[in-house]
């Protein structure tokens, strides 16, 4: 985006610029772990999930019905392809599926009816998704050594101490942001030494 040639031409075809980044990101999925042996971690790289927000991107920008039914097409021909080079063998079809589904709804912009307490727990995980991504398997390792495996733990265990810890990450971030302007307002008051 620092290319401004290349930044203009991509806030002018948003949609394009999507789909071209997402058939760019698909191969790196496959190939990303054998250039870039990162061992157990090879899973959580980004460029073995680089399709996903590529795809995503393009989503947001599809506006019209013909844009939709070309990202249905996508995702469908997409995400299952993805799901073959899944290095979670054991859930491939379950994951791609999920994916799959949300792709749909979104692209095609589906209201889904929710009870209010669901709709407001669903916005709040929603809110934490991204630090739900960045801290839900500290306590996997955290609890490595004198629980076993991480493996072993039974998946909702291991869902549920995820995503209490991702949503507890949100929150300490919301703490804190909201109290650094005080606190940079404070430093500025303090009275300087005399000299």
């Amino acid at each position: 985006f620092l290319i401004a040639p290349l930044r203009r031409w991509i806030a002018h075809h948003p949609l394009t610029a999507g789909l071209i980044a997402t058939a760019l990101a698909l191969p790196l999925r496959w190939y990303g772990p054998i250039l870039w042996d990162a061992g157990p971690m090879k899973a959580y790289m980004t460029i073995s999930i680089l399709y996903m927000p590529a795809l995503g991107w393009a989503i947001w920008f599809a506006e019209t019905r013909a844009a939709r039914w070309i990202l249905t097409g996508v995702a469908l021909t997409v995400l299952p392809l993805a799901s073959f080079a899944s290095l979670h063998y054991l859930e491939p079809s379950i994951r791609s599926g999920l994916v799959i589904c949300a792709a749909l709804l979104l692209i095609w912009r589906v209201n889904v009816p929710l009870p209010g307490f669901a709709a407001a727990l669903i916005r709040r995980v929603s809110a934490a998704s991204y630090h739900i991504y960045l801290f839900h398997v500290i306590p996997m390792h955290v609890f490595f050594q004198s629980h076993g495996h991480p493996a072993e733990w039974h998946p909702g265990m291991r869902f549920s101490v995820g995503l209490a810890c991702g949503l507890l990450a949100f929150q300490a971030d919301r703490w804190i942001r909201r109290r650094i302007p005080a606190l940079l307002a404070g430093a500025r008051r303090q009275p300087q030494p005399a000299e």
